[in-house]
């Protein structure tokens, strides 16, 4: 019987930047990814446009965590 390896499980952080009307989601401006979270929390907090939703995530196999988010 051969042996089956599992794959490593790959994380990356998310910093998206939004703009949302009326509870809906009318545009995502950007969405940038990171291998650390370090990297992303400094992108995260650079974010200070007015009128925007900006969330850092973090994607484990595929799946989307927010870990906070804020609005400007």
């Amino acid at each position: 019987m051969a042996s089956v390896e599992k794959p490593d499980k790959k994380v990356q952080y998310c910093v998206k930047v939004q703009i949302w009307k009326d509870g809906f989601l009318k545009k995502t401006i950007s969405k940038e990814f990171f291998s650390t979270s370090k990297e992303a929390e400094i992108i995260y907090n650079g974010h200070e446009e007015e009128g925007t939703r900006v969330m850092l995530s973090k994607y484990t196999d595929g799946n989307e965590r927010s870990i906070k988010w804020k609005w400007n």
